[in-house]
Formats: structure tokens, C-alpha cells, sequence
């Protein structure tokens, strides 16, 4: 009897197991799916295009550290990236295509870890979902090559470093092989512009935060000071102060007769417009996941048109543009109000509609940061998902006090739509499981196919 009974327990915990095991598993077939397409689009990629020959050519003619110190002095204090490029761009293109796709699936990998609380399986096809809308087409810019490994891989590196830090303030403790690997992401990601001020930011909050729990650990100081240090090399690099003259004849002839005021004003409508003026289908799926999640969270009317105001004015001005101008004229003339000089410039300074442009726009952006705090209230992570999105917007603004805020095209936006994703995947993991079915069915599927379509759109401009 006794042994019978111990059999039954033996099957039944065995079964617990592989249930546990099944659950498991499904909780990473969302990036088994992302990789597959990352590694599509990747075997889709035609060849060196742009920079990425001349990086490809570099130790054909000059060795490394040659070939950085004449970047330093004349170009760009980007060493850690460009040491990066110059090795990797060398060798054969099929070897950056399966680093390129671990990273791009990484990248998943860790926002999952960063942001999902609970149920993972929904909130992990949530966060692949949205990196798969993202129009990844928008690193060919500078070239496939150098474009990824100048921003989406110094991402990485940032991201990874968060992990890290995430850790800490769990209270969990490190390797002592972790530290010198953290440092050396944190250089790495700090070599860019936009990433050297975002890390500096993460370093100080994650050593406030793990202070105030009452953790003591060397490494967030230790960040921060080569966050701040890659700042600084940034600032004082004389390759940086060339370059800017070059890109200013070249890129923006002007330039140099703006104040900071238009220069920030370039930076922050540059961005805005994109953002709710573009049909940027990442843009319109954030303002469509913070809608529904105020709707079912909340009766206040007031609350809820709120919400509704981005999503509303990124469909009038987007998909809907030429119906809404043609029932509505007059918005047809606020896109026309946008140049190269932002909403305001010389010419109009006086035209009131100038101004209602640049209302309109910051009153849309405002309420997404509303709509954020109606869902998760002065919460630590209310606030951290906040910060994540202004930092994100950050990343671009500050886009309008370099030359080459238009020369350098989509692949600047790449922070703030991964912010994007951040918030939105979080706000889907957190409260799309207690919406009612057929919402939370119908905001998976129109993700899918969204991010079907995306994949497909990508795969076609590069055939």
C-alpha cells in the first residue's frame, strides 16, 4: 500500500515537472520566432552598402591603433565602436549577420528580464511583437553594418549593463568576472553621443536606488564615472569639433547662425512629428496599448480622452491623413507649418497657427506621460517607466544641436522607439492579462500582424 502510494506521488510530482518544464519552454517560443525572422531579414540583407566599405577596407591600410588615433584627432572620439567596426566589418559578412541576430533576439531577451513581472508568456510575445513592428530597415542608413554596430549593439551594451544593475538591486551578487565585463559594456555603449548621457543617467539612478535599499557595491560609482568620462571625452575630443564644422557645410549651411532655443526647438518638433504626424506603426501600436489600458482601468472620462487624444491625432495626421484633410482642411495646413527649422522660424514667427502646431504636438506627447501615470499612479515603477520614455524622447531632442539632425535620418530614433517598446510591452504585461478576452485578443492580433507585415515591408525593400 505504502509503496503504491509513493508511486502515485512519484507520477504526480513527476507530471508537475513536466508541466513546469512545458510552461517553461512556451515562455521562449516568442524568441525562437524572433530570432527566425531576425535571421531572415538578415540572410535578406543585399551586402556592403555606404560605410560599410570604407570600414571594411580600414586594416587593408593602417592598423587599429593608427587608424583611431587619426579618428581621434580628426573625426570622432566613438573609439571603443569604431576599434569594434574596423575588426568585425573585416572579417566575412555572413559572421556579423549571426552576431547581428543573437544581439537583435538578445536585446528581446533582456527587456523581458528588465520589465516582466508575472505571467511571461503574454508579455514575452508582447515585447517580440513590438521588436518585430520595428521597421528595421532604418539601419541601413549608414550602411547595415556600421549602422548596427554604431547604435543597436551599443543598446545592447547598455541594456545588458542594466541587468546588471537590475541584480544588484535585487540583492543578488555578482561574479567577480561580471565587474570588468559591465565596465567594458559601459564604454562601449558610452562611445555613442546619445548613450554616454543615457548611462550616465542609468548609473546615477541605479546607485540611488540601491542605496536607498541599503546595498553597498562598488560597480554603479564605477559606471557613472565612465559614463561621465565618456561624456567628457565626447566634449573635449578635437576629432568632434572638426567634424561638426565639416557636417555644417555639408549637412546644414545655417546651422551656425541658430540660437540654443532653435536648435532645441528642431531637436523636440523633429521628433514630435514623427511621432504622431508619420504613420509610424510602432508609434500608433504605443498610443493604441496606453488607450485600451486607460479605458479598462479606469470610468473617468476625463482620464480616457486623455489617452485618446495621441492616438486620435496620430490617425487624423497619419493613416487617415487624406480623409481627415478633406473633411477637416485646416488640419491639412499643420504638417505644412513643419520645415527644416522646426514649427517656428523667421518667415512665421508672427502666424498663430505656428504656435497651435507646437500646442498640439506637446499636448499629445504630454498626455502619453499622463496616460502612464493613470495606469500605474506614483508607483517606483510608474516613474522608472516614465523615465525610460523621457530619456528615450531625450535621445532625439538633443538631435537638434548637431548639424546632422536631418543628414542622419531614421537610425537617431532608435532609443526612443526602444523606449517605446519598453513601456509599451510593460504596460501590456502588466495589464493586458486582466483585460477582457476579446481586447486582449484583438491587441495580440493586430501586434502580429503588424509585426507580419513589418518583417514582409523590410524583406521586400531589401530584395
Amino acid at each position: 500500500m505504502e509503496k503504491g502510494i509513493n508511486r502515485i506521488q512519484e507520477r504526480l510530482l513527476g507530471h508537475r515537472l513536466r508541466r513546469k518544464a512545458a510552461e517553461k519552454w512556451e515562455e521562449y517560443v516568442p524568441f525562437l520566432i524572433l530570432g527566425a525572422a531576425a535571421l531572415f531579414l538578415h540572410y535578406m540583407v543585399p551586402g556592403l552598402m555606404k560605410d560599410d566599405r570604407y570600414y571594411w577596407n580600414v586594416l587593408n591600410e593602417k592598423g587599429t591603433l593608427e587608424y583611431l588615433a587619426e579618428g581621434w584627432n580628426s573625426w570622432t572620439s566613438r573609439m571603443f565602436i569604431e576599434a569594434v567596426a574596423v575588426w568585425v566589418e573585416h572579417l566575412p559578412m555572413a559572421v556579423w549577420k549571426l552576431l547581428d541576430t543573437v544581439i537583435y533576439t538578445g536585446i528581446g531577451l533582456m527587456i523581458s528580464r528588465l520589465t516582466v513581472r508575472g505571467s511571461q508568456r503574454r508579455a514575452n510575445a508582447g515585447i517580440c511583437a513590438l521588436m518585430l513592428v520595428y521597421p528595421f530597415g532604418h539601419m541601413s542608413t549608414a550602411g547595415w553594418m556600421t549602422t548596427t554596430i554604431t547604435y543597436l549593439w551599443p543598446l545592447a551594451a547598455g541594456l545588458a549593463v542594466c541587468t546588471g544593475l537590475q541584480r544588484l538591486w535585487e540583492g543578488r551578487r555578482l561574479s567577480c568576472w561580471e565587474y570588468p565585463c559591465y565596465a567594458v559594456l559601459t564604454l562601449y555603449a558610452g562611445s555613442l553621443e546619445q548613450m554616454s548621457a543615457v548611462m550616465t543617467a542609468v548609473a546615477a539612478v541605479a546607485w540611488g536606488l540601491i542605496w536607498k535599499k541599503g546595498r553597498r557595491n562598488a560597480l554603479p560609482p564605477v559606471l557613472l564615472a565612465l559614463s561621465a568620462a565618456c561624456v567628457a571625452a565626447a566634449l573635449l575630443c578635437p576629432g568632434n569639433a572638426l567634424r561638426t564644422a565639416s557636417e555644417i557645410k555639408q549637412a546644414f549651411a545655417d546651422y551656425g547662425m541658430l540660437s540654443l532655443m532653435d536648435k532645441l526647438q528642431i531637436g523636440v518638433v523633429s521628433t514630435w512629428e514623427r511621432m504622431f504626424f508619420s504613420s509610424e506603426p510602432l508609434f500608433l501600436a504605443f498610443c493604441l496599448i496606453l488607450a485600451a489600458g486607460v479605458f479598462l482601468r479606469t470610468e473617468d472620462l476625463f482620464c480616457r480622452a486623455v489617452s485618446a487624444m495621441p492616438l486620435a491625432l496620430s490617425l487624423l495626421m497619419g493613416p487617415l491623413a487624406g480623409a481627415a484633410g478633406e473633411m477637416f482642411p485646416g488640419l491639412s495646413k499643420m504638417e505644412e507649418q513643419l520645415g527644416i527649422y522646426g514649427a517656428v522660424d523667421l518667415g512665421n514667427f508672427d502666424w498663430k497657427r505656428s504656435y497651435l502646431v507646437v500646442l498640439a504636438l506637446g499636448g499629445a506627447y504630454t498626455c502619453l506621460l499622463v496616460s502612464l501615470y493613470v495606469l500605474y499612479g506614483n508607483t517606483l515603477r510608474g516613474r522608472l517607466l516614465a523615465g525610460v520614455f523621457l530619456l528615450g524622447s531625450a535621445t532625439r531632442f538633443v538631435m537638434g544641436f548637431s548639424p546632422t539632425v536631418w543628414k542622419s535620418s531614421d537610425r537617431t530614433y532608435l532609443f526612443l522607439l526602444f523606449a517605446v517598446i519598453v513601456c509599451g510591452s510593460a504596460v501590456l504585461g502588466d495589464f493586458g492579462v486582466s483585460w477582457p478576452k476579446p481586447w486582449r485578443s484583438g491587441m495580440y492580433l493586430a501586434l502580429g500582424i503588424a509585426a507580419a507585415a513589418s518583417v514582409l515591408s523590410c524583406a521586400l525593400q531589401m530584395a
